[in-house]
C-alpha cells in the first residue's frame, strides 16, 4: 500500500493561490515606478513689460512690449508612486523640459536662446475601470511642486531701432499640472503597461533680469526684468512597471523550501491482512503527515 497525501495537498494549495492573483490584475496595489518623453509647447506670452525697462525703452524711442515665443521642445519624466489597489494613485516626479527661441510677433525681429525648466511635483492619480475594456486604464489627476526656469541667453533683436535685448538666469517657483492619459498593459508581460498622456503644466510668472543695448555699437542702453508666464502643455508616450508581484515573488524564492513527499510502504505476510505493530505505526505516520 502506497500512500501520497502530501503531493495532493501541495497541488490544491497551488491553485488556490492562483485565483485570487488574477482577479487583482487590473489593480495592482504596491509600488510601481515610470517614464515617459516626448514633445512641449510653450504659449507666445512672453513679454518686455516691466515698468521700469519700458521707461527706458521709451526714453530709446523702442516699443515697450515685444512678445516672443519658442519652438516645440523635449520633455522628460521619470517618477516612483504607489497604487492602493482601489484605483487611486499618488506618486513623487521629476521632470524636464527645454525650448529653443521662436518667432517674435513684433516686425523686424529675430530671436535666438535657449530656456529650460525642471521639478519636483507630487501628483495624485485615479485609474478608471471600465467593463469588457481590459486593454485600456484610462486615468486622470493633478499634481503641485516646485520648478526652477532658466533663460540661457534668451536674445531678440530688433532690428528696426537697432537694439538687441538679452533675457537671462535662472528662477524657482510654486509650480501645478494637470493630467490626462491612459494606459495600456501588455498582456505577455504582466505589470508591465505603455502609457499615453497630455499634461498643462504652469509655474508662477517670473521675472528675468533684461539687458538692452545698441545691436550695431555694443553700448548698452537699458536694463531692467522681463516677466515671463510659465505655461507648457505636453504630450508624451512612456512605460509604468508594477514592482509588487515581482518583490513578492522574491520573497517566495527566498522563503525555505518545503519538506519533499515522503513515500511509506507497509508490507504484510503472504495471504494474511494482519496489521503488525510497526505496520500500525507507518500508517499512523502517514495520516500524520497527510493532514500537515
Amino acid at each position: 500500500m502506497t500512500l501520497r497525501g502530501s503531493k495532493i495537498v501541495l497541488s490544491l494549495s497551488a491553485t488556490a493561490v492562483t485565483i485570487p492573483s488574477l482577479a487583482s490584475a487590473q489593480f495592482t496595489p504596491g509600488i510601481y515606478i515610470g517614464a515617459g518623453a516626448g514633445v512641449n509647447f510653450v504659449p507666445d506670452r512672453t513679454s518686455l513689460t516691466d515698468r521700469q525697462l519700458a521707461e527706458q525703452l521709451r526714453a530709446f524711442n523702442i516699443p515697450t512690449t515685444a512678445n516672443a515665443g519658442a519652438e516645440p521642445g523635449f520633455v522628460g519624466v521619470v517618477s516612483v508612486g504607489y497604487a492602493y489597489g482601489n484605483g487611486l494613485r499618488a506618486e513623487l516626479e521629476g521632470n524636464f523640459r527645454q525650448n529653443e527661441a521662436g518667432a517674435s510677433s513684433s516686425p523686424g525681429t529675430t530671436t535666438s536662446g535657449t530656456g529650460r525648466s525642471w521639478g519636483v511635483m507630487g501628483n495624485a492619480l485615479y485609474d478608471i475601470r471600465i467593463p469588457g475594456l481590459p486593454w485600456m486604464m484610462p486615468y486622470l489627476g493633478g499634481g503641485v511642486g516646485y520648478a526652477w526656469r532658466q533663460a540661457d541667453g534668451l536674445t531678440l533683436v530688433d532690428r528696426s531701432v537697432g537694439g538687441a535685448f538679452v533675457t537671462s538666469g535662472t528662477r524657482g517657483s510654486f509650480a501645478y499640472q494637470a493630467i490626462g492619459g491612459a494606459a495600456f498593459p501588455i498582456a505577455s508581460v504582466p505589470d508591465l503597461s505603455i502609457t499615453a498622456e497630455y499634461r498643462y503644466f504652469a509655474t508662477a510668472p517670473e521675472y528675468f533680469s533684461v539687458v538692452g543695448s545698441n545691436s550695431r555699437t555694443g553700448a548698452t542702453v537699458v536694463s531692467g526684468s522681463a516677466k515671463s508666464m510659465g505655461e507648457n502643455h505636453s504630450i508624451m508616450l512612456g512605460v509604468r512597471y508594477a514592482l509588487s508581484r515581482a518583490v513578492a515573488a522574491a520573497v517566495v524564492v527566498a522563503a525555505a523550501a518545503p519538506a519533499p513527499a515522503r513515500t511509506l510502504l507497509v508490507f504484510f505476510d503472504c495471504d494474511r491482512a494482519d496489521l503488525t505493530d510497526r505496520a500500525r505505526q507507518i500508517i499512523a505516520e502517514a495520516a500524520t503527515n497527510a493532514r500537515t
